[in-house]
């Protein structure tokens, strides 16, 4: 009989209002899920620039690093990524770690963020650069961040030593015991991201995204226009 027991499960609904770690906060799940907080006094939050949506004017907004704000309250803020997929938050133990696929970190709370590069994924998916992520890392009385997926996000809890191999643009989130290194291209893929599979090595969980095929394709160079035009 086929076993299935070990299959990766679905992330589950999430409920609309909820305090996590703290921190009241609703989630929108509609087509295009957004995230709102409410910042008591001396409460601060770090997001993704990009992905602020609206706040009111009693929470000021600081520069955080690369591409990511501070938020402190008192007042109310929401944060979208203009996308559809699922949103969902990764509560943290007091100085845990999870490492997110760069630009799919909305929000984190009680913790730091810092972009670096998991290396050995190969010059032809990333240009020797490594692949990006955000550490997210809880203070001393923990925190959370919140994750969105694009489409339908499934998890799966890898034992130690054992391995899963996922497409490079199913990749989400990750805890750090995880290890990742590209194994082989698939052929006929369209894109540079669809050419490697990545081997997945436990401990640890790991988030994957079931991702739309236009979401993950670089659109075509613009063609060479001709006349005047072409030439300003």
């Amino acid at each position: 009989m086929a076993d299935f027991s070990r299959l990766p499960t679905r992330m589950p609904p999430q409920p609309q209002d909820s305090d996590v770690a703290g921190l009241a906060c609703r989630i929108e799940s509609g087509a295009t899920p957004c995230l709102a907080v409410d910042l008591e006094p001396g409460q601060t939050v770090i997001g993704t620039a990009a992905a602020l949506l609206w706040r009111e004017p009693s929470v000021t907004v600081g520069r955080g690093e690369a591409d990511s704000i501070t938020l402190r309250g008192p007042g109310r803020a929401a944060f979208a990524r203009f996308a559809g997929g699922t949103l969902f938050p990764v509560p943290l133990a007091p100085d845990a770690v999870v490492q997110i696929a760069g630009d799919h970190m909305l929000l984190a709370f009680g913790s730091t963020v810092v972009a670096e590069r998991v290396k050995g994924l190969g010059d032809r998916l990333t240009g020797g650069d490594g692949f990006r992520v955000d550490r997210v890392t809880a203070g001393a009385q923990g925190g959370v961040v919140w994750v969105q997926g694009t489409g339908d996000v499934f998890e799966r809890s890898l034992i130690e030593g054992e391995m899963m191999d996922l497409r490079a643009s199913g990749f989400l989130c990750k805890d750090p015991g995880v290890q990742i290194e590209n194994v082989f291209p698939l052929q006929g893929a369209r894109s540079d991201l669809d050419l490697a599979l990545l081997r997945c090595t436990g401990p640890g969980r790991i988030a994957l995204q079931i991702a739309p095929v236009a979401a993950v394709t670089p659109p075509p160079p613009p063609t060479a226009k001709r006349g005047l035009l072409g030439r300003l």
